[in-house]
């Protein structure tokens, strides 16, 4: 159960996340900077 809920609030923070991507160029371009120069974690 709390896997399923955790499941559930993992998939809502992402659509989230890539609706404020995308209406904000500039975390867009900070996220991409972030995934073309990790910094030693996710």
């Amino acid at each position: 159960m709390a896997g399923a809920f955790a499941e559930d609030a993992g998939r809502a923070g992402a659509d989230r996340a890539r609706t404020m991507a995308r209406s904000c160029p500039a975390i867009r371009a900070g996220r991409l900077a972030r995934s073309v120069r990790p910094q030693g974690g996710p």
